[in-house]
Formats: structure tokens, C-alpha cells, sequence
């Protein structure tokens, strides 16, 4: 339960300060196992969902194993999504990393709320550093019909980061292909990635293969306009992670938002935040 839960339910401030850490397990902050009994794993993730606040979903590795993935490991850690405004953060065991992307297939499996199967198991893919166990976990998850490839192809292209990032003046460079952007699903998917860019902040340009082989002067000439109208903004609050080593690795410190890889460009998350102290 949580301290606000206790309080509404008449219990006061002065039992709650006796009681935290005595007679009841205080799992996270604010959130307390009313008995010293070690939390369960379901227990830490009912924990983790209520230090989250409304809103959030367990994510990655956590929610591809209760769907059933095997080879998704959270490595002892609840790993969650929690919607924006609300910012990204850590404590102990739990991670929450704040989204702009609406998960119209989340579910709900009694007070556990969950990412869909396909986000669950790209954000896992991709949180590991080992390309066999993101093969063997995006193959089973397949094989074991849990998603399909169309499913995961579709959140795959809509955590997709930009193609180039100048970060001095936050401006992200996007190459939409006509072929592959243009129709239904994928035309929506580019459209919400580039808006969710806009309201963080980013001056987003976008560019087509076409343009790039046949007026790479004119794209470059754009590009640079482009670069100096960003330059004269106040540069918003987001942080861009370097790729290393060719891996998708794991957020150290904070958890980031958006997580997919930046082939080429030397960038493979952004970070929409705050920049004023306090949790999410």
C-alpha cells in the first residue's frame, strides 16, 4: 500500500512512521508490505506500479515474461513505462522510463497493468546487450505466436530515433522513404514519431532518400536554414545518448525514454526531461 493509500484509510502519520521498517516492509519509498514477510516477485511489481503512479505499465524484460516469453531476463529489476509529462527515473530495483508513445495494446491482468506483447519484447530486445539474447527472445516470442513479425516490425519502426542529431541546437534530421513510410499503419507511425519529437521540443527536418540522391545541395542548403532558425530558440531539455560499440546498452544512472538504435548516426536515445528536481 501506499502512504496516500494508508492515510485515506485512517491511519495516521505517527503509526505509519512507527510501523515503516518495524512491523511492515517498506519495499519502496512511500510504499509499504503491511508484514516483514520478503516481497514476492508479483509483489515488488504491484509495489513498483503503485511508486510509479497512474498511468504506468510494467515494460521490457517484465512484461515480455508475463507474457510469456522465457528468455526475457529483467535481471532482478521491475522494469515500467510511465506516460509523459512524467519523468524517468530509478530506485532500488524499480525503473521507470517515461514514454510519449501511446501502447493502444496494453492490458490489464487484475491490478498488474502491462505493455502490449510486441512493445514488451522490442523494448527488451533492445535494453540487451547481447545480440543472442535478442535474437532468442524476439524468435521465441515469435515461434510461441505471442506477437507477430508485423507487430513487432510496427513498434520497431515507431521507437525508430532519428537518422542525424545536432545537438547543440536539439534538431533531429528524419529520412522518410515513400516506399516503406507512405501507407496506413507506417504513414501513422512516422507521423506520431516525428510529433512526439515537436513536443519535446526538437526541430525536426525531414528528408526522402529521393531528394538526398538528386539535390543533395539543395537538402544540404535547407538543412542549414534549418539549423540556424533551431539556433535561435532556447534549446529544449533533452539529452541524446552516444551508441558504443555498435550495442544497444542499458541506461546506467537514469533510465531514457526512447531507446531504438541510431544506425550511423552516432546517437541511439533521446531524452525528454524536466529539468526541474523531483520525481515523475
Amino acid at each position: 500500500m501506499t502512504r496516500a493509500q494508508l492515510r485515506t484509510a485512517g491511519v495516521s502519520q505517527d503509526t505509519i512512521a512507527w510501523n515503516a521498517g518495524r512491523h511492515w516492509w517498506v519495499v519502496l519509498p512511500s510504499v509499504y508490505l503491511v508484514r516483514r514477510d520478503t516481497p514476492t516477485e508479483r509483489q515488488r511489481q504491484i509495489a513498483a506500479l503503485l511508486w510509479a503512479g497512474p498511468g504506468a505499465a510494467l515494460a521490457a524484460a517484465t512484461s515480455a515474461g508475463l507474457h510469456g516469453v522465457r528468455a526475457a531476463d529483467p535481471g532482478g529489476r521491475v522494469h515500467l513505462l510511465v506516460p509523459a509529462p512524467k519523468r524517468s527515473r530509478s530506485n532500488t530495483f524499480a525503473v521507470a522510463r517515461r514514454t510519449t508513445l501511446h501502447d493502444e495494446d496494453a492490458v490489464s491482468r487484475g491490478v498488474l497493468r502491462l505493455s502490449s506483447p510486441a512493445r514488451s519484447c522490442i523494448d527488451a530486445a533492445l535494453q540487451s546487450t547481447s545480440a543472442q539474447t535478442r535474437s532468442a527472445l524476439l524468435v521465441e516470442a515469435v515461434q510461441r505466436r505471442i506477437v507477430t513479425i508485423d507487430q513487432l516490425s510496427e513498434w520497431l519502426h515507431r521507437l525508430r530515433p532519428p537518422d542525424a542529431w545536432f545537438d547543440d541546437v536539439a534538431m533531429a534530421v528524419m529520412v522518410h522513404s515513400h516506399g516503406f513510410h507512405s501507407q496506413g499503419e507506417d504513414w501513422d507511425a512516422t507521423v506520431e514519431r516525428d510529433g512526439e519529437l515537436v513536443e519535446a521540443g526538437v526541430v525536426v527536418a525531414g528528408v526522402t532518400p529521393h531528394r538526398l540522391r538528386t539535390q543533395p545541395a539543395s537538402v544540404l542548403r535547407r538543412l542549414e536554414q534549418t539549423y540556424l532558425t533551431a539556433a535561435k530558440r532556447p534549446r529544449p531539455a533533452v539529452r541524446a545518448r552516444p551508441q558504443q560499440a555498435g550495442l544497444l546498452t542499458p541506461a546506467s544512472a537514469v533510465p531514457r525514454p526512447e531507446h531504438p538504435s541510431l544506425q550511423g548516426s552516432g546517437v541511439d536515445r533521446l531524452d525528454p526531461r524536466a529539468t526541474s528536481p523531483g520525481g515523475g
